[in-house]
């Protein structure tokens, strides 16, 4: 009965606390020997330093991060990789299964298992820096997405903050903001520069190089990027547009491979625009690596015979 009895206020002990517990809490349940003995049993097992779960558990996501937050402590916050999955980063190209951590200087805890523990510049955390996320501490979007990009190589980190700021997640000019008080981030200046592109209405590397390589080129007139408009009813994003020249450049990325069915779909979008007096230009990726100065001369060339249209 005592047994049983005890059995129960450690489920309950771990229940609050989410699926883990430290063992001061767990003792402050139960005695020392009956912990011991839970785990000797197999029924807990030891998550961290001083942390536990029940058996079966201990691989769960959710379970380590919490394990992670209550291995280091209060005011710890999720940061890096682990904060960007939190607030649901794009971060399928990443492989990276461990927890990062934030504490303030004055916490002494060091890295351990599965867990890397990061400290700020500071002596404490700053104001504003840790929010709530589906109910663990985390550090801002904007600071994860700085942090994730601090950690990975070139072509990842130039990705991720790509995707995460065409989801929605982060605004460019909030990673502007806030990198204006990192001056020793590593690829502070790439993240900056990119962040302005990305400001600029670019949404995917192929757009950027085509913002710097023809559509910022001499001679050509000022595009709007993103442009959105209504076809029949419908949201319509431009890749890039001279809305009163109604004329239109879309770009066929790398992964694009011309199937029937995305054919179809092109024509039909195509024609519809058309209806409403636009003219659209594909450009492929492969002829705007290859071709850059023949897109340009033809695009000139398109542009100065819709204006003669327009008119006429």
């Amino acid at each position: 009965m005592v047994g049983t009895a005890r059995a129960t206020i450690l489920g309950e002990v771990l229940r609050a606390g989410d699926g883990v517990a430290t063992r001061h809490q767990l003792l402050s349940a139960v005695p020392r020997t009956y912990l011991d003995f839970a785990v000797r049993r197999g029924e807990l097992v030891r998550l961290l330093p001083c942390v536990y779960t029940w058996a079966g558990r201990e691989s769960a996501p959710e379970i380590r991060v919490r394990g992670a937050i209550a291995f280091a402590g209060p005011g710890a916050a999720l940061s890096h990789t682990s904060a960007a999955r939190r607030w649901d980063f794009p971060l399928s190209q990443v492989v990276d299964d461990r927890v990062h951590i934030l504490t303030a200087r004055s916490v002494h805890h060091r890295s351990a298992e599965f867990v890397v523990v990061h400290r700020p510049r500071g002596d404490v955390l700053a104001d504003g820096l840790v929010v709530a996320r589906r109910g663990i501490p985390v550090v801002t979007a904007v600071h994860a997405l700085i942090q994730t990009w601090s950690i990975l190589g070139r072509d990842h980190r130039r990705a991720v903050v790509i995707d995460t700021v065409r989801d929605g997640h982060v605004r460019p000019r909030d990673v502007l903001a806030a990198t204006a008080e990192w001056s020793q981030l590593c690829g502070r200046r790439e993240l900056r520069e990119l962040s302005h592109d990305l400001q600029a209405g670019a949404h995917s590397e192929l757009e950027i190089y085509g913002l710097h390589r023809i559509f910022r080129a001499p001679g050509l007139p000022p595009a709007r990027h993103q442009w959105e408009l209504l076809v029949n009813g419908r949201r319509r994003v431009l890749d890039v547009a001279w809305p009163d020249l109604k004329l239109a450049v879309e770009l066929d990325g790398a992964a694009y491979h011309g199937s029937q069915a995305a054919r179809e779909r092109d024509v039909a979008s195509d024609a519809a625009l058309a209806a409403l007096g636009w003219q659209v230009i594909r450009v492929t990726y492969r002829r705007l690596r290859e071709d850059p100065d023949g897109v340009l001369r033809e695009l000139l060339r398109i542009i100065a015979t819709r204006r003669a249209q327009l008119s006429a």
